[in-house]
């Protein structure tokens, strides 16, 4: 998709040659009688439908957007790397059903202390709130092509280290609604709810469920006290123990 407009900008400010190429025009419009202006070459592959509409279908590049921001997934896999704990990663971009990125998926090998939270409130630093939710995966390795390259279409499959898995009955029945919630096929214990993709308001609904199913009021303050699936599951098994433990039992 090539924007043709006289209010296109004239380039990025203080970009390199490199960036300079989305202004490039297209040529051969003679042809068409459309030749002339300003174009900016977006990154995105379009379909034009039958009815004459124009349906997005997704990046040719590794450039993303979020909140209006567009993001090249290299910078991230750079400012993730620079990272002591990392020994190298790839950075993948993880859309929904509507085709707009959702969040990001990283795979790393780690090295040393190694901490996803750090890893995260590093990316905020970097970026802000231009990047998208990261989910974090440990792997053994990166796949890679015969030329060295990271096979990227292979990447969600490799060794991917569990890092502990769900074992509590209450843990596998918040995690189907973390997954219901978030649209996600998998949760990690360890993920908080919000690197997992989810915001405030999914949150207010997951404590909704919660009550629901359980019962039990979960307040939203102790639940960001530590919002992993972890810390939820140990508020809602805390409840069930007290209430046990208050409960008058009838003797004979």
């Amino acid at each position: 998709i090539v924007v043709r407009s006289p209010y296109v900008a004239l380039g990025y400010v203080e970009a390199g040659a490199e960036a300079e190429r989305a202004f490039q025009p297209v040529r051969g419009l003679e042809r068409f009688g459309a030749a002339g202006g300003r174009f900016y070459h977006t990154g995105d592959l379009g379909r034009l439908r039958w009815d004459g509409l124009l349906e997005f279908r997704g990046r040719m590049d590794a450039q993303i957007k979020f909140n209006g921001s567009r993001l090249e997934l290299a910078e991230v896999e750079a400012a993730l790397a620079a990272h002591d704990s990392v020994a190298e990663c790839a950075v993948l971009a993880a859309a929904g059903p509507d085709r707009l990125v959702r969040r990001l998926v990283a795979y790393v090998v780690p090295r040393g202390d190694f901490s996803p939270d750090a890893l995260r409130a590093g990316l905020r630093r970097r970026f802000g709130k231009g990047v998208p939710p990261v989910t974090i995966r440990t792997v053994t390795g990166l796949p890679r092509g015969a030329g060295g390259k990271v096979d990227r279409r292979s990447l969600a499959g490799s060794g991917v280290m569990p890092a502990r898995s769900i074992v509590t009955r209450t843990e596998r029945e918040i995690a189907a609604l973390w997954r219901e919630l978030l649209d996600v096929d998998a949760v990690s214990p360890d993920d908080t709810f919000f690197a997992a993709g989810g915001h405030s308001m999914l949150a207010a609904r997951l404590l909704d469920r919660i009550r629901e199913r359980y019962g039990i009021e979960v307040s939203l303050w102790k639940f960001l006290v530590n919002p992993t699936l972890t810390g939820l599951a140990g508020l809602v098994e805390a409840h069930a123990v007290s209430t046990q433990s208050v409960t008058p039992t009838h003797g004979g």
